[in-house]
């Protein structure tokens, strides 16, 4: 029987519900961190699941000897020792496309609210203030064109959604594929066309050693002026320093983001003070049944590795960083 470590908090119905759906597997639960792990059990671990970090892996791999496969509870692998992982051999998955509905609706809110002026009616209300905006700077995203850095489960459900609004969709991705919500899909190496042509600019990408500082000084100055930039992937993506500049420069009208770098925001720094800036604590992939739709997929990966050695959901490339 093979085993398998689950590291962090989960309730003792899905506890339950885990070991009931796989019997073929000897499953233990420990908190996250490799502090008082016994030696023993991760000489036997086959398989990792929960919150894995890069520093438990790189604490615990020379004990691990067996461990074959990680089931992250994460969509990104940045996080992890990529290089020793692909040199032990070890399989990967992850948890991309349960996040799709969650971020997806937190990026057309944040679009809706910033085009409404919903922090400006927030800080008159806390002021005691009843002031209408002046129509000048009340607008709607119908019919506006929206840019998705990164156009796949995430980027694909936004593009879908934003189609009840009548807005022209952009994409990018690593090769010119078409799918049924980009009106107009461009890769790295045409994405100027994206920057140039779009009302709002959505950033899902993920890091890589590709993408960090992908959005630098130059493809922030060939966003439209007074357009609007979204940050959902990962903070290594954004360079910081220039966002902020095309922020108090007036070249960017607003921007909305929910991961930083780093991460988090340092205290005192420009961002937390700009008014058009829209600050989230990285919590645009949370919402309340996230556990229970994670399970569903380390069940599936669980059942396929007991039964061929290999995880069928979601496998990544450790080459390429997702």
């Amino acid at each position: 029987m093979q085993t398998l470590l689950y590291l962090g908090e989960l309730s003792s119905s899905l506890m339950q519900k885990l070991s009931a759906a796989l019997p073929e597997w000897q499953i233990s639960f420990q908190r996250a961190g490799s502090e008082n792990m016994p030696a023993e059990l991760l000489a036997e671990v086959t398989a990792l699941a929960g919150q894995v970090s890069g520093t438990f892996i790189k604490e615990t791999l020379p004990e691990a000897r067996q461990l074959r496969w990680i089931q992250t509870w994460s969509a990104g692998i940045n996080h992890l020792p990529l290089t020793m992982l692909a040199r032990q051999k070890i399989l990967v998955t992850t948890q991309s496309g349960i996040h799709a509905a969650s971020i997806s609706e937190t990026i057309v809110g944040t679009m809706i609210a910033m085009v409404r002026q919903f922090q400006t009616c927030q800080r008159k209300q806390a002021a005691g203030v009843w002031q209408q905006d002046d129509r000048s700077r009340l607008s709607t995203i119908h019919g506006k064109s929206v840019g998705i850095l990164g156009a796949g489960h995430i980027g694909q459900e936004t593009a879908r959604l934003l189609k009840a609004f009548s807005m022209e969709t952009w994409g990018l991705r690593s090769h010119q594929t078409n799918t049924e919500w980009i009106d107009h899909v461009v890769t790295p190496a045409t994405v100027a066309d994206l920057l140039r042509a779009c009302d709002f600019v959505v950033n899902i990408l993920p890091a890589t050693s590709e993408t960090r500082g992908f959005m630098n000084q130059e493809r922030f100055g060939l966003m439209r002026p007074g357009s609007r930039y979204i940050s959902v992937g990962r903070g290594q993506t954004t360079d910081t320093a220039a966002l902020t500049q095309a922020l108090q420069n007036g070249g960017l009208a607003a921007a909305a983001l929910d991961v930083t770098d780093p991460e988090p925001l340092p205290a005192g720094h420009p961002l937390w003070y700009l008014p058009q800036v829209f600050l989230m604590p990285h919590q645009a992939g949370l919402f309340d049944q996230y556990d229970e739709q994670a399970l569903e997929i380390l069940i599936r990966n669980a059942r396929a590795f007991a039964a061929t050695g290999r995880p069928v959901v979601n496998l990544a490339d450790l080459n390429r960083g997702y």
